[in-house]
């Protein structure tokens, strides 16, 4: 137990040296919050730790390094040697904090405060970094150790490392691993850490003057959570510990009451400490913690604490927080509109109201209403003036005295014109040699041996009236079997036959010949041997049909 004394009594004296001593001038513009005044940062409630298993060995008292090998696999170390001399091997543990194997050390170690495991290469670094030579009142270390375990392989042996500051001694106790899986030491100052690392190449067992240099890489000053600690304000301000995620995107610092984490991003692990805003879970009921670290699939933080004999002298345990969650991300920043303060952020809703919206809705449903109205006004005014089937015929067309648009109106073969539109109706019964009606006495032969002209009555060669178009339909209602160009209505007359029927030689005793005389509203008079089956359809203009097709 009498380690258990020095030990206890080393944190105290280094805790009141601290506080005494000159601080850097981040902890000094660090205002010390009164009791009750709010924290430098959110904190959330302090929920204790949830043990894992209980420390039973009486070797394992003075524990400063903890790493998760696997799930249920733990690597330890103490930062005090034995009281008997010698030095204390790596010890791993299982699932249940029983020692199940050790890495002895080839050679002395003088104070091993940390441990980092880089999973990717599997090789598990110890930091022989402490340095307590303020609190000792001895000489400082000329340089600090670390040392590189392969447990890849059989060969376990430790190599070691020594590497020197840049501008005097520190005392270190925190170790992450970097991208690259270069060590990052975190020292131990009161109020501002900073992060060293090897600025040169890693050289195994190099004497203490060539030591590897380091270069001062980043710097972390925690600010006051307030969360309650026997020490009180200095425990919150120094760094006793860190440790990476096994994924490699976050990493974390504690101090004796709290741990922060970091979102690491580009493997920039000193850029995210040094400028990153990070995470408090606190480490409530830990009187001495000074080991951190990651569970195995990422999901907690385990701590561990060093014996303390105020607090009974009890073996510590290995216990498991939850790391807080990241708050949520605040929405974008809109540009206000100059002279309306919030202007862009309301709705359209939220502009209107509910009298608005209320307003909105009647003034559309009356538009609407009009709408239907004016459509039904419309409706019946033009049912209103819509003349009726027949007035629209007779009025448009026969009423023109040139017969509307599709050529003269209707006309008597004297040349006087029809007064109403003749409409067609079924066939009458037809006479040998003519269109509905009996044909007149065949005229006398003219001088020249031909038929004499007959205006309007016959094809002939004849002239005396003008051209009009032959294919006019028949209207056996009219006087004369036709009601002329002009007595057609609706749509344009048909198309004309394709090819007009070819001239026929004149009768037996006649010298003349057909030449296709235009038809000119008198009754149509058929040459002898012009076929009498030559219809006038009302439908088609002109088709060649047999008569029984009637």
């Amino acid at each position: 137990m009498g380690r258990v004394r020095a030990g206890s009594a080393a944190l105290c004296l280094a805790l009141v040296a601290a506080a005494a001593g000159p601080a850097p001038a981040v902890a000094q513009n660090t205002p010390s919050p009164s009791p009750g005044a709010e924290p430098e940062i959110e904190v959330p409630e302090a929920v204790p730790g949830e043990e894992v298993c209980r420390i039973t060995d009486q070797r394992l008292q003075t524990l400063s390094g903890l790493v998760a090998l696997d799930d249920g696999t733990y690597a330890v170390v103490n930062s005090d040697r034995p009281p008997w001399g010698g030095v204390w091997p790596i010890f791993i543990l299982d699932e249940a904090c029983q020692i199940v194997d050790e890495i002895p050390y080839p050679m002395q170690t003088l104070r091993t405060e940390a441990l980092a495991y880089d999973r990717e290469q599997q090789i598990l670094w110890v930091g022989d970094i402490g340095d307590d030579f303020e609190i000792r009142d001895v000489e400082p270390r000329p340089s600090v150790a670390l040392w590189r375990v392969d447990l890849s392989g059989a060969d376990r042996t430790p190599v070691l490392y020594r590497l020197g500051y840049p501008d005097g001694p520190r005392d270190g106790k925190g170790l992450i691993v970097d991208d690259d899986g270069t060590p990052i030491i975190v020292s131990h100052n009161v109020g501002e850490a900073e992060l060293f690392r090897p600025a040169g190449e890693m050289v195994p067992e190099l004497p203490h003057e060539d030591a590897i240099p380091l270069e001062r890489v980043g710097r972390f000053t925690p600010p006051d959570t307030g969360t309650e600690h026997p020490i009180g304000r200095t425990a919150r301000q120094l760094v006793t510990g860190a440790a990476n995620h096994p994924d490699g995107d976050r990493v974390a610092l504690r101090t004796y009451t709290d741990a922060f984490e970091f979102d690491v991003e580009g493997g920039d692990i000193a850029g995210a400490i040094t400028d990153g805003t990070p995470r408090v879970t606190p480490l409530p009921g830990e009187p001495m913690g000074e080991a951190i670290a990651y569970s195995a699939d990422g999901e907690h933080f385990l701590t561990v604490s060093e014996v303390v004999e105020e607090a009974g002298g009890e073996l510590p345990a290995i216990l498991r927080y939850t790391p807080s969650e990241p708050a949520p991300e605040p929405p974008p920043e809109t540009e206000e509109p100059a002279g309306e303060p919030g202007a862009a952020a309301r709705s359209l809703l939220d502009r209107l109201g509910p009298q608005g919206i209320i307003n909105l809705i009647g003034a559309v449903g009356l538009i609407g209403l009009l709408m239907v109205a004016a459509g039904i006004v419309g409706i019946v005014r033009a049912r209103r003036e819509a003349p009726d089937d027949d007035d629209e015929y007779d009025d448009e067309y026969l009423d023109e005295p040139d017969g509307g648009d599709y050529g003269g109106g209707a006309r008597h073969p004297d040349g006087s014109p029809v007064a109403a539109r003749a409409r067609v109706g079924p066939p009458a019964p037809q006479q040998p040699g003519g269109y509905g009606a009996v044909a007149p006495p065949p005229p006398a032969p003219a001088a020249s041996g031909g038929v004499a002209p007959q205006p309007g009555t016959v094809y002939s060669a004849g002239a005396g009236h003008p051209p009009r178009p032959y294919d006019q339909p028949f209207d056996q209602e009219h006087p004369h079997g036709y009601a002329g160009a002009g007595g057609h209505h609706g749509p344009p007359p048909h198309p004309a036959p394709p090819h007009p029927a070819p001239p026929q030689p004149p009768p037996d005793g006649g010298g003349g010949t057909y030449t296709g005389g235009t038809y000119s509203g008198g009754t149509y008079q058929p040459n002898q041997d012009v076929p009498d089956y030559y219809y006038d359809d009302p439908d088609y203009s002109y088709e060649f049909r047999d008569r029984g097709d009637w």
